[in-house]
């Protein structure tokens, strides 16, 4: 019943797939793929001339399909393209399910490929854009929108129903036939409109031509985008991103299917000629897509939660030592920015040993998190001793104080008595020059004790000794007193001596081996924390920061290089901000240029490493 064409060609380049191809052997070319030409077309071989050398037979030329007679009748070349007709016809159902079936094994392996992609990207932002992108391009698709939903700002803590407490955030667009600027902005839940009522829903919708929508539809297309940037949208395809409960967490809408693109799509014209209905593969594949990337964001989020939720937890460890030691208030936080500003500083050295260094952002952020709690094992340690800003106890030194009241109001006891036995005496010539005398004495007397008190006052300060005090503490240790009971007391006691004789600073050295086992108390501390891989030597980093190069640090002695090297960045920068911090009240605040020599000696006497610190100098990094 099909209309035979003859058609005489001069070349078989220039024939055409489905056509019945009448051949002789002299039409045969050189540099030819038969066997993917004759794939295309049905052959009939006919060789008048007997001049084939090839045997002339279906078996050994495959694509051959029927092979005339020398003298074939007109019946039976009649015969032969009928034959022809119906099998051209079974090799075009063939070539539609082979190029069908190809297509839709190239579309899922891009679909795999896109799956790994997706859950291998960890930042929230690049994530977002590539979900977006590889919708567009696996549905051909000229536009698209990615909606996110989120909890409103201030929410009731139970809501009504799912909505109640949601917005939907308009996260990306993409456009490839207009420019425009665009910033995220927030929409109202509502099922008037097409990406609200596929939310609401959690069901796909797929529109051929959006100004066509039946007006009984609940949902319209709102125009003013394709008004204002003079885009033309005409089919649309929006598909929901669920969680594993099965709850809406955003959706992607894709815009104008493209059969071809030739112009941008800005027209009636321009969308008629190019634009067609997303089809039910497309519907298929997107809703695998938007499933995958729905896992993939969910994955995201949990991991950015999950680190919101251990950000928080370092923070509220910091206010904890700071609490029970607010002296230091700041130190953990500007110990951690120094360190990473070096080490950042460390990867762009380019002289040197460290120029082939490269600390990535796993092991900074590892160092930051143990900067920050380098010294929580200080929760661990006397608060009076923590807080020790002077070298005795305060209720020491009120202790001292009392006994020097008393030992006053003792002289003024016994003055007062002497003067009431001579006023008794009548015989006593020159009473009052008596008297008087009695008062000069009383107050000598007191006034040397006022003197010993202020000489404990002031070696009591975090201060260097001169010989002279040191002295008279010892002294004073040798002076005593009869209590209530007429018991010989020292003034001072020998605990209390050995304390106002400490050198420098505020802390015995039982106090300071106090102080410094919060190191360990840091690492037991840290040690209970299961970690993740990436952050494994959180612990061994902050155990490390009080240790020297020569061996003179504590509290393992580690020498050279068994320091971890973000500890040996730690150390210098934890060093320059005790010295220069203004907050501590046992010392005062030593000026930036007077904590760099102090800092320069360290490294003259092998104790910090040289090349770390020339780094700190170069960069500025000291400079907060």
């Amino acid at each position: 019943g099909r209309k035979l064409e003859c058609r005489k060609s001069n070349s078989l380049k220039d024939i055409y797939p489905f056509s019945i191809l009448i051949l002789k052997p002299s039409n045969l070319e050189a540099g030819i793929d038969y066997d993917f030409l004759f794939q295309h077309v049905g052959v009939i071989l006919w060789d008048p001339e007997g001049k084939l050398n090839a045997p002339s037979n279906t078996e050994t030329n495959p694509w051959i399909d029927i092979q005339l007679s020398k003298n074939p009748t007109t019946e039976e070349i009649a015969l032969a393209c009928e034959h022809m007709q119906r099998l051209l016809e079974l090799k075009e159902r063939c070539l539609v399910l082979h190029n069908t079936n190809a297509i839709t094994e190239t579309r899922n392996q891009q679909l795999n490929q896109i799956g790994v992609a997706l859950m291998s990207e960890k930042n929230l932002e690049v994530l977002l854009n590539l979900i977006l992108d590889k919708a567009m391009k696996l549905t051909d698709s000229d536009a698209g929108c990615l909606y996110l939903v989120e909890p409103k700002p201030g929410a009731e803590s139970i809501p009504i129903d799912y909505w109640s407490d949601k917005q939907i955030r308009f996260k990306l667009t993409r456009n490839a036939s207009v420019t425009f600027n665009f910033s995220e902005m927030i929409v109202n839940p509502s099922s008037s409109s097409i990406i609200g009522h596929t939310l609401m829903q959690g069901e796909p919708l797929s529109i051929p031509n959006v100004y066509e929508i039946d007006k009984e539809k609940p949902y319209h297309h709102n125009a003013g985008f394709d008004e204002k940037s003079g885009y033309h949208t005409r089919s649309m395809m929006t598909l929901p991103m669920k969680d594993n409960r099965n709850q809406v967490v955003g959706a992607i809408q894709l815009i104008n299917k493209c059969r071809f693109r030739t112009e941008p799509i800005t027209s009636l014209a321009s969308a008629n000629s190019q634009v067609t209905s997303y089809e039910q593969e497309d519907m298929e594949l997107s809703l695998s897509l938007a499933s995958q990337a729905s896992v993939a964001l969910l994955n995201v989020q949990y991991e950015r939660d999950i680190q919101a939720l251990f950000d928080g937890f370092i923070r509220a460890s910091v206010s904890a030592i700071e609490s029970r030691d607010p002296t230091t208030s700041g130190h953990s936080q500007r110990v951690a920015t120094f360190c990473v500003n070096l080490a950042e500083n460390v990867n762009r050295t380019e002289t040197g040993s460290f120029a082939k260094e490269n600390l990535g952002f796993g092991q900074i952020r590892e160092m930051r998190y143990a900067a920050l709690l380098h010294d929580f094992g200080k929760i661990g340690v006397r608060e009076d001793v923590l807080t020790k800003a002077k070298k005795l106890f305060p209720e020491e030194i009120d202790r001292i104080k009392h006994r020097s009241d008393f030992i006053k109001r003792t002289v003024q006891w016994e003055i007062a008595e002497a003067k009431l036995n001579l006023m008794r005496q009548s015989t006593v010539a020159n009473l009052e020059a008596a008297l008087n005398e009695l008062e000069k004495q009383g107050e000598k007397k007191i006034g040397e004790i006022d003197s010993m008190y202020q000489a404990i006052q002031k070696a009591n300060e975090p201060m260097r000794l001169d010989d002279t005090t040191v002295d008279l503490l010892n002294q004073l240790g040798k002076k005593t007193y009869k209590n209530y009971q007429g018991q010989e007391m020292g003034f001072l006691q020998p605990d209390e001596v050995s304390r106002l004789l400490i050198p420098q600073g505020t802390l015995s050295a039982a106090e300071r081996l106090e102080i410094n086992s919060h190191v360990s108390h840091t690492y037991k501390f840290l040690s209970q924390i299961p970690w993740t891989q990436d952050l494994k030597q959180v612990a061994a980093i902050a155990y490390s920061h009080h240790e020297k190069l020569d061996g003179s640090g504590y509290p393992r002695k580690l020498k050279g290089n068994t320091i971890p090297l973000p500890a040996q960045i730690m150390t210098i920068c934890d060093i320059f901000d005790a010295l220069v911090a203004s907050d501590r009240p046992y010392k005062k605040a030593i000026p930036v240029e007077k904590a760099l020599d102090i800092l320069t000696s360290e490294v003259k006497s092998g104790k910090i490493n040289g090349e770390l610190y020339q780094i700190f100098l170069d960069g500025k990094v000291y400079v907060f």
